[in-house]
């Protein structure tokens, strides 16, 4: 499949209202921006002490066209009601999407 086939796709999932979210990102003193956000949970094991400690990781995906330049540590994101920080970032594999990771 070539790689506009799969930008193709990838808009698609991110406009359908089944599988992502209106969302609105806001850099550090920057302009609210609004998008459309599709969420992972990332599980991570968080054990030290000998005993397992599952803790759960937001991860929202947004297409890199729909933000004004990269995404920066400590810009928010309002998702349903839920205001995060978002604390790290990357892209996803296909280097369409940012991956931000929230808290």
């Amino acid at each position: 499949m070539p790689a506009d086939a799969f930008t193709a796709m990838v808009g698609v999932l991110h406009r359908d209202p089944n599988l992502s979210v209106a969302a609105v990102y806001t850099a550090p003193g920057g302009v609210a921006t609004p998008v459309r956000v599709v969420r992972a949970n990332l599980d991570t094991d968080t054990s030290g002490s000998g005993s397992p400690v599952a803790q759960s990781i937001a991860v929202f995906e947004v297409l890199k066209a729909a933000l004004p330049g990269p995404p920066v540590k400590n810009a928010t994101l309002a998702v349903g009601g839920e205001m995060l920080r978002v604390y790290q970032f990357g892209q996803d594999e296909l280097r369409l999407c940012w991956r931000l990771f929230c808290q």
